[in-house]
């Protein structure tokens, strides 16, 4: 089986994903969730996740915490989002944005050597 850049196979990305969008959203896009509610989509992604991977800009989540996710003026565009509305709408970004955040969070374990790639 060939592994993916974010070090596992398309087989067992494929298995996560479909584990997390039931366990987070019961299969949901448009759940907005979580303590307060401050998680937005299909995997429940929160206002630090979207920031690491692009979508809010850097320093919102310093300045307004998960809250952040919910000022229009932090997101930046990315993927044609400018909204949490924008985002719990499109499915299709939603999933780039679960690829590109376990990517990041698979590069960070390696760097660390937490895990070992591959």
């Amino acid at each position: 089986m060939a592994t993916t850049n974010i070090g596992f196979s398309e087989e067992t990305y494929t298995i996560l994903k479909q584990y997390l969008f039931y366990k987070e959203s019961t299969n949901t896009y448009t759940k907005i969730g979580g303590s307060g509610n401050m998680y937005v989509g299909g995997y429940q992604m929160g206002a630090q996740a979207l920031q690491t991977i692009g979508y809010l800009k850097t320093g919102s989540y310093a300045r307004q915490g998960a809250a952040a996710v919910f000022n229009p003026k932090n997101w930046t565009g990315k993927g044609g989002v400018y909204s949490a509305r924008d985002f719990l709408t499109n499915p299709e970004v939603q999933e780039r944005a679960l690829r590109e955040n376990v990517s990041h969070n698979y590069r960070v374990l390696v760097r660390y050597g937490i895990i070992k790639p591959g």
